[in-house]
């Protein structure tokens, strides 16, 4: 909506349209690249740090993807997951948002570390940073 300077509803006939079009997901990036001409697509979405697939599946549609993996102490993790009623927002079956929170937490972290573990770690393609740290710093700068 910001990039194209358009309100929720005007945004949600674009998506609408690329949906009747059965746009894949390639397209759909392709187009905001498109459209945000100088700019560095970052796609913040935590949800792909459950699957190595989906990860995996980012190597094969982008070239020279970047991650940045922002770690944060599981028990802060957990708590926030908890406090935020995050269980409800994924439907899980499982009455004990802490042990929600703690599988989540577990399993992205795990995925992360094997996924960075076979690319090397290699700091062009992946940076770990402390969220904390991260969200307090002024200025961050990321060579590759």
């Amino acid at each position: 909506m910001e990039i194209m300077e358009i309100d929720s509803s005007a945004s949600q006939a674009i998506l609408d349209e690329m949906l009747s079009q059965n746009y894949s997901i390639q397209q759909v990036y392709r187009v905001l690249q498109q459209l945000a001409g100088n700019r560095q697509l970052v796609d913040k979405s935590p949800t792909y740090a459950m699957s190595r697939e989906t990860l995996a599946r980012a190597e094969q549609l982008f070239e020279g993807a970047k991650y940045i993996y922002l770690t944060r102490h599981p028990y802060a993790a957990i708590e926030s997951f908890a406090r935020m009623r995050m269980d409800k927002l994924i439907n899980s079956q499982n009455s004990h948002p802490y042990q929600v929170a703690e599988e989540i937490w577990s399993t992205t972290n795990g995925t992360l570390t094997l996924f960075r573990a076979k690319k090397g770690g290699k700091p062009c393609q992946t940076a770990s940073l402390p969220r904390r740290g991260f969200l307090t710093s002024n200025l961050v700068i990321f060579r590759g």
